[in-house]
């Protein structure tokens, strides 16, 4: 166990380098193996920890917990042991029982050594040579096992004092137990009571996994008060994934003394990324900590709240854990690669997901514009996008309500200022733009497709490919409220408009998409996503697929290929929520299904999250790269506030159902322009799930989506009275309320009330 850090770390994420040079790894010729940053069961396929800890060493006579913990769907459990220094011997017979208990309930057995927790600060605590002396007297014990055994040297072999010499100690203690015969997978301990706040294992740990000789060592962090973000979670193991080093959660809780660790992070995390844990502890704690207990009094039948959450829970063992084949499991991944290989396909050396591992740039334009707001500072250091919406904004517009004084080259320069990871642009200026509205439409007209490729495609290009910036991630969302015009609202539709008409035939959606695609993602460190539109738009079967093909059509334009494209975004600047937790699209109300209300309309999809899912597995189906990320704007969709229902709705009719238990607020959800009572989202997170590259803010929260009346200027922004709270609609929004906010100013310019609003409305919340 742990005691209450007295510092927290809160530097970033910088990637680790070097580990591809050190080639295939020498297996264990029986046992686990470490390739490409994975854990390999003997069978050679991958093995992702799903278990808890127990504390034999202070329990030694309830060996029925091992089937308890197997019963409720564990696939591993850590076994606390004693050298003898601080606790009672674990003696080899003693060891040799727990592994044949571990075996007869088909659990992978991992064995620490408790004593070492805390040197350097602990009174009585080991150094990680004297826990070497154990594991090597108790060799007998563990030789042949190496099928179902790892060994954690030392449980948190240092505190937060006199820790500098963790790398060379601990590299020095694998070698001794090479030397001394084991060949077992080998798991260490991070310093700082495990939590690693100093980052002293993530900066040394290439050093250490090269100081094994068979390159079969997996790092092992410890999650609690340290790991209180999502954010400080993502980065941490992402940055471990990116230089393809094995990290497991050795321990983790909830609730702690040392500050409130984010477990449900940590779960989806892992889940969405294959990373193992294992939570802190079947029963048994004391101290203080008692709540840490997962069974009260070792019962599996009492499970506690924290049990309950990691047995049971959203990403937790029983949906989630996979037992190892050597047990006769079903193996859940393939097998290892013999050689390391790239995760995208070319051009580029891409890594497979941006924004693992990586800080995000904070636009100081948007940030003093949020920091002059009371209470903006809440949020003013939220990674948002920078977009780029006519031809002047490259260099910068000092003189503009709506765009900045820093051009392209600024913001680069900025991020590599901050140490940031990754930036974000949006790419915003095609020829005839927004055909469907007139808030966002810009400054070319439909048939300056030269002008776009010339003057604003070919400059930017320029600018990313500066080598200057090579190490910087660079994404640019690609031309949002476009492509899907081409479908909805074109003629045969009651949508149609003239403009998109006219793009839809003369091609310059398809072909401007594709010449920007092609030229930005030849460029090996930027990453493109194609706006995809959001689920009230494009959700409906008439929509689903033929959007799709659009935009495999201009993935495949004026010299692109799928190649150019890491991904897609959805809800780009819209408001639709990211789950709707009180109603499913397969429920039914009195035998109507939920599709025939009102809301949803027989829409397939009633939240982002869904959408983004189902229509990614389309465009895969359809010829993308299988390794396609998708992106959920989550700036303004939160939902939060005293409106957001905390049920589901009554059962009297469809409508009452849906429309008292959705967390959307809107009139209609064909409703875009400044929404009244929105809130801001879900913080940006990376990988939050499955095919879900990250939650992102795109639309920066404060920039107005247009203005409630006609206000002239020269950016080629028009009035659409969608913008306009007394206009009573059209065929888009069924011809509802616009349900916007008044004295709104042009798109893209600072609207200090709609701010204010999502701040208070935000959900989660401030």
């Amino acid at each position: 166990m742990k005691k209450r850090l007295s510092v927290a770390g809160a530097a970033l994420l910088a990637l680790l380098v070097a580990v591809l040079a050190f080639g295939q790894p020498a297996r264990a010729a029986t046992g686990f193996s470490v390739a490409g940053g994975k854990l390999y069961d003997a069978n050679g396929n991958e093995f992702i920890m799903r278990g808890v800890n127990h504390a034999h060493t202070w329990y030694p006579q309830r060996t029925s917990s091992f089937a308890d913990i197997k019963a409720l769907g564990a696939n591993t459990v850590r076994v606390v042991l004693s050298s003898g220094d601080r606790w009672t011997r674990n003696s080899a017979a003693d060891v040799a029982n727990v592994i044949s208990l571990c075996t007869a309930n088909r659990l992978i057995c991992v064995l620490e050594v408790h004593d070492t927790t805390g040197y350097g600060e602990q009174s009585g605590a080991i150094t990680l040579d004297r826990a070497v002396d154990y594991w090597l007297s108790i060799a007998g014990a563990l030789g042949g096992q190496e099928k179902y055994v790892i060994v954690n040297i030392g449980n948190e072999p240092y505190g937060n004092q006199n820790y500098a010499s963790w790398a060379t100690d601990t590299g020095n203690a694998i070698k001794r137990l090479r030397a001394g015969g084991l060949d077992h997978t080998i798991m260490v301990d991070a310093p700082n009571w495990g939590q690693d706040w100093s980052f002293t294992m993530r900066d040394n740990a290439a050093s250490v996994f090269a100081a094994d000789p068979d390159r079969n060592t997996v790092f092992s962090i410890h999650m609690y008060g340290v790991f209180d973000t999502a954010g400080e979670i993502s980065d941490y193991l992402g940055g471990f994934q990116a230089a393809r080093l094995p990290i497991v959660v050795g321990e983790f809780g909830f609730n702690h003394s040392d500050g409130d660790p984010d477990e449900d992070a940590i779960l989806s995390y892992s889940q969405a990324n294959g990373i193992g844990w294992l939570g802190w502890s079947w029963s048994g704690n004391g101290g203080g900590v008692e709540y840490l207990d997962m069974a009260t009094n070792f019962n599996p039948a009492s499970l506690t709240s924290w049990g309950q959450r990691l047995f049971n829970g959203a990403n937790g063992i029983r949906q989630t854990a996979r037992e190892a084949t050597v047990f006769g499991g079903t193996p859940p991944t393939t097998p290892p690669p013999t050689t390391p290989s790239p995760t995208t396909p070319p051009p580029g050396n891409k890594v497979d997901n941006p924004y693992v591992g990586a800080r995000g740039y904070v636009n100081p334009e948007w940030k003093a514009k949020a920091d002059a707001e009371p209470g903006g500072s809440r949020v003013s250091n939220t990674p948002t996008a920078v977009w780029l919406d006519r031809i002047a904004a490259i260099n910068g517009t000092p003189d503009s309500s709506s765009n900045g004084a820093m051009g392209v080259r600024d913001h680069l320069d900025e991020a590599l200022r901050q140490g940031a990871g990754y930036i974000q642009f949006v790419i915003y200026n095609l020829p005839g733009r927004d055909c469907a509205a007139l808030a966002s439409n810009g400054e070319l007209g439909p048939d300056e497709l030269p002008r776009y490729k010339a003057e604003y495609i070919d400059p930017i290009t320029a600018i990313q490919a500066d080598a200057k910036y090579r190490n910087l991630r660079i994404i640019n969302v690609i031309e949002i409220d476009s492509l899907p015009n081409l479908v909805t609202n074109t003629s045969g539709r009651p949508t149609a408009t003239a403009m998109c008409d006219t793009v839809k035939a003369n091609g310059a959606y398809v072909n401007g998409v594709g010449y920007a695609l092609a030229k930005l993602g030849a460029i090996p460190n930027v990453y493109n996503y194609i706006d995809a539109g959001h689920h009230a738009w494009i959700g409906w079967d008439s929509n689903f697929g033929p959007t799709a093909d659009v935009l495999k059509a201009a993935a495949t334009a004026s010299g692109s290929t799928v190649a150019h494209v890491h991904g897609f975004i959805v809800n780009t600047a819209n408001y639709s929520a990211l789950k709707e937790p009180y109603f499913r699209i397969t429920d039914s109300v009195n035998g109507q299904s939920v599709r025939q209300s009102k809301w949803v309309d027989w829409n397939q999809y009633v939240d982002e999250l869904s959408f983004a899912q189902a229509f990614r597995d389309k465009l895969v189906q359809i010829g993308f790269d299988q390794n396609i990320g998708m992106l959920i704007d989550t700036s303004r969709n939160g939902w939060g506030g005293s409106a957001r229902p905390t049920g589901p709705g009554a059962t009297t009719s469809v409508d009452a159902y849906v429309d008292g238990g959705r967390v959307d607020r809107r009139i209609h959800a064909g409703n875009w322009c400044n929404q009244a009572g929105a809130g801001l989202g879900e913080r940006p997170k990376t990988a939050p799930e499955p095919g879900i590259d990250a939650y992102v803010w795109v639309k920066p929260p404060g920039e107005s989506d247009g203005s409630s009346r006609l206000i002239p200027n020269d950016e080629g922004k028009g009035f659409d009275r969608m913008c306009d709270p007394t206009y009573t609609g059209n065929a888009r929004n069924g011809n509802s309320p616009s349900g916007a906010l008044p004295n709104a100013p042009i798109s893209g310019a600072w609207f200090s009330a709609q701010f204010q609003e999502l701040m208070r409305n935000a959900y989660p919340p401030l």
